[in-house]
């Protein structure tokens, strides 16, 4: 609860990432509002559209950020673009950083990969080669590094304001994306837990995961959580990668 830890920074999200998975429509952010009155969030996802060309998801952000923002919450944008439309999520990436009543920015493991031509698909569509997932996996790193050369990354701006969204292929991304920890103000996932719950250990491969993601959607409502002794496991390597953050 908030309560219990008021210097977290609470995100509430839109589930974007569930619903693409599903192949179903995007949530109305608008609902949200109510949502994050009862956990009492601080900031809430603007409606995203992933593999939607990426002035659709500038267009939804437009709108909503005034309305959030009278409701005392912060803003928090997702960029995302068509498959292969590079200069699309840059150009967005761009607009987020230079709009004043935008507080947070979304790095997403749906929105770096498709920008970059890797066809991310729903659930039911899985069929992972190992090189499919590698490319996933270094393709949030791709895009830090393509805003740092276009200048995107300097000064005031783009410090301390992007949020991961989500974890690749393995939990050694940490490590990977450790040159731009300065620019990054929180990460969320549930691959530590998912995968302990589902028997798999990080391992010593140099992904962490020697067989990539677990690609079973996240049951949220499980009610007998097993495997404990995985996930502490997993929760202490993540732990460790993040202790001089």
């Amino acid at each position: 609860l908030k309560e219990d830890n008021p210097r977290v920074v609470y995100h509430l999200d839109n589930s974007a990432f569930e619903m693409f998975k599903r192949g179903e429509e995007m949530y109305d952010s608008k609902k949200l509002i109510r949502m994050a009155q009862l956990v009492n969030a601080d900031s809430i996802v603007m409606s995203d559209y992933p593999k939607q060309h990426w002035s659709i998801t500038v267009d939804a952000a437009t709108k909503l950020m005034r309305n959030f923002k009278s409701h005392g919450f912060k803003t928090f944008f997702c960029p995302q673009s068509e498959l292969g439309d590079l200069d699309g999520l840059l150009n967005s990436y761009r607009w987020a950083i230079h709009h004043p009543d935008v507080d947070y920015i979304g790095v997403s493991i749906l929105a770096c990969p498709i920008a970059l031509g890797v066809n991310e698909t729903s659930h039911s569509e899985v069929v992972r080669s190992e090189s499919y997932r590698m490319q996933r996996y270094l393709s949030r790193w791709r895009i830090f590094q393509l805003l740092e050369r276009q200048g995107l990354l300097k000064g005031a701006l783009a410090k301390k304001r992007f949020h991961c969204l989500g974890m690749t292929d393995g939990p050694r991304e940490i490590e990977l994306l450790r040159p731009y920890h300065k620019h990054i103000f929180s990460w969320d996932s549930s691959s530590a837990i998912w995968h302990g719950i589902n028997g798999i250990r990080y391992d010593n491969t140099p992904t962490g995961l020697m067989n990539g993601k677990f690609e079973a959607e996240v049951d949220f409502n499980i009610e007998k959580v097993e495997g404990k002794e995985c996930i502490d496991y997993n929760m202490n390597v993540i732990d460790s990668m993040c202790k001089d953050w």
